[in-house]
């Protein structure tokens, strides 16, 4: 180890915790930077200083800007996502400035079975999208990828993991399920971390008995259960829960 380094992080070592810096914008991020921007905007609305309604009316150039970072890669690719959240995006900017007509919801909707068509067209394997759509139907899909990236929109995904250098990633189930099987991987040295965000949704770990599971997961009007058995004095693989449980519910068992 560096000697150079600090004496925290030092400390960090020598609990077997890795410490990992940001990867990027996770869903406890970016909620809580919209918690954090909202309370400001409206303390300032209320003191009299801004008018938030005409703040309010940029919202949707959050999504453009979400949506050019999923068509980029700047988080994970995914074209059909970015392109969808970008025309979104775009449409409900103009709709707050009256450039275009209002259409409602109920107006839009048969785009999803347009969009459906375009997956099955272009392949499964070219879009995440896709993707989604079968884990919904709660196939199993086989893992051993370093790094776990799975969506549940609304749908059960079923996941199990074998990667032998297992480092963590993002597990996110809105008003959804998901399953994810971690009991044939191995965590790197140092831990695994596993970024969840669950909204309204679940979601359920299953993990080995001599794992160490340390939870640090955010939680809002929900709960995260640890019913893992206590792991042998020696264990070394760690599991690092990071995230955001709101109104929804993790559990992890062996």
């Amino acid at each position: 180890m560096d000697d150079r380094s600090s004496p925290d992080d030092r400390s960090r070592y020598m609990a077997g915790i890795r410490y990992v810096g940001p990867r990027g914008l996770t869903g406890r991020m970016i909620f809580g930077l919209v918690f954090m921007t909202l309370g400001a905007l409206w303390t300032l609305d209320n003191l009299g200083l801004v008018d938030s309604d005409q703040v309010m009316r940029w919202w949707p150039a959050a999504l453009i800007a979400l949506g050019v970072a999923k068509l980029t890669g700047l988080r994970s690719r995914n074209v059909v996502w970015g392109t969808l959240l970008v025309a979104l995006g775009a449409w409900w900017l103009a709709e707050n400035f009256d450039l275009v007509p209002h259409i409602s919801w109920w107006q839009l909707w048969p785009l999803i079975l347009v969009l459906l068509g375009i997956s099955m067209l272009f392949g499964a394997s070219r879009f995440t999208f896709a993707t989604r759509l079968r884990e919904m139907g709660r196939s199993t899909d086989v893992d051993d990828a370093e790094r776990l990236s799975t969506v549940a929109i609304w749908g059960h995904v079923v996941r199990k993991v074998i990667s032998q250098q297992f480092n963590g990633g993002e597990a996110s189930a809105v008003m959804g399920g998901i399953d994810l099987d971690l009991r044939g991987a191995k965590p790197v040295p140092g831990g695994a971390v596993l970024e969840v965000l669950a909204l309204w949704g679940g979601i359920d770990l299953m993990v080995p008995s001599h794992w160490r599971v340390i939870n640090q997961a955010t939680v809002v009007m929900g709960a995260v259960e640890d019913k893992t058995r206590i792991p042998p004095p020696d264990a070394t693989d760690t599991l690092i829960l990071r995230g955001l449980v709101m109104m929804g519910g993790v559990e992890i068992k062996n």
